[in-house]
């Protein structure tokens, strides 16, 4: 019936809608859905006809759904908004449906509702939804107090939600006077068709739109764009490709990138992989990406951020050891961890005067370590 009602023949409406009217509450479902699916205005009689009488609410939740879908770019009908603001009073199950499809129709009239919803529901499902859509249809000013209430302290799950929705879905006078305010409370955002991100310096909420999976090459050759938006989708999308030849290496030394969600959407890849894999797991060509002197110094540097665990792991390789040395040397104690580590498993004992002894009692230089231990 689904594809009926894509195919969508001419009288499709009057056959797909006679279905409504079966003794069989999936079929009415099935039946709703395929109008929806017609886009033809005409099948809006039977979608509003059948509401006023269906029980079932898996049924009047689709009859919803079909008509917000038959009804855009224009307003749903009033028996529609008025359906949607009882699920927004019925139980659990309703008033998640019910705080979706408040965004998803663009009900201006339900924001205090959800703004309710999303602060106050005590299931965390009907919060999200009620927090997406709030971001949708809230007044301007009313997404402004948001991002001050972040700034005083309150809850940020909800609101960072709402915020991001906004950024995704609102125009661009409401999206540029949202960044300017995050900006201002000392925030960040990225905003692009595929996602959309608003991080503060304790929390992150990210939102994802689906698009077509590009090739390795395209996606470390936009780690060098401009654009800070097209570098955090590279890294999310190189995230599940990190296995491959390069991949890891790019990723961690995008945890120096001057935009903070960048070097944070790197940073939390990262994380995961050494909280999932031994240093090992990381291929020649990264090793030699990571050992260039300027990304070597850079993540030598993120030693002292107050979690460093994930830069640990990626140091811990003896290509490395002659530089973290002379680093540590020169005053970098922060390494010393990592230095440690190395030496305790490769059995070596070091010295500040450039040499180390092996554990065949052999004397060799700084420099000549990494060569003796392979």
């Amino acid at each position: 019936m689904r594809a009926l009602g894509r195919l969508a023949p001419a009288g499709a409406a009057d056959v797909v809608g006679a279905a409504l009217d079966s003794d069989q509450a999936d079929e009415r479902a099935e039946a709703a859905a395929a109008l929806g699916a017609l886009g033809d205005r005409a099948a809006m009689a039977p979608i509003l006809r059948r509401l006023r009488a269906e029980e079932d609410p898996t049924v009047r939740w689709a009859l919803v759904d079909a008509a917000i879908e038959l009804s855009r770019p224009d307003p749903v009908p009033s028996d529609i908004a008025k359906a949607i603001g009882a699920e927004l009073k019925g139980d659990t199950a309703a008033r998640r449906f019910g705080a979706r499809a408040a965004g998803r129709a663009g009900l201006v009239e339900t924001s205090a509702q959800l703004r309710e919803l999303m602060t106050s529901d005590p299931s965390d499902d009907v919060r999200d939804e009620a927090a997406e859509s709030y971001g949708r249809v809230a007044a301007p000013d009313a997404l402004l107090g948001l991002v001050d209430e972040l700034a005083a302290g309150e809850p940020a799950d909800e609101r960072l939600s709402a915020l991001a929705s906004a950024l995704a879905h609102r125009s661009r006078e409401v999206i540029d006077g949202l960044v300017a305010r995050i900006d201002e409370a000392g925030g960040h955002t990225i905003v692009t068709e595929r996602a959309t991100v608003v991080k503060y310096a304790t929390d992150t909420y990210t939102l994802i739109s689906s698009s077509d999976p590009r090739d390795v090459a395209m996606l470390l050759d936009a780690l060098s764009s401009l654009d800070a938006g097209d570098r955090w989708n590279a890294l999310d999308e190189l995230g599940d490709r990190w296995h491959e030849p390069g991949v890891l290496g790019r990723i961690a030394v995008a945890m120096l990138d001057p935009d903070v969600c960048v070097a944070g959407r790197a940073a939390a890849i990262i994380r995961n992989l050494a909280n999932t894999y031994e240093p090992g797991a990381m291929d020649d060509e990264s090793r030699a990406w990571l050992g260039h002197p300027d990304n070597l110094t850079g993540l030598i540097g993120l030693l002292e951020s107050s979690s460093p665990l994930h830069v640990h792991w990626l140091l811990t390789h003896v290509e490395f050891m002659p530089t973290l040395l002379r680093a540590e040397v020169s005053g970098a104690h922060a390494i010393r961890p990592v230095l440690w580590d190395l030496a305790e498993h490769h059995g070596v004992r070091l010295f500040a005067d450039g040499t180390a002894v092996l554990a065949t009692g052999r004397e060799v230089s700084w420099d000549d370590l990494s060569g003796a231990l392979r």
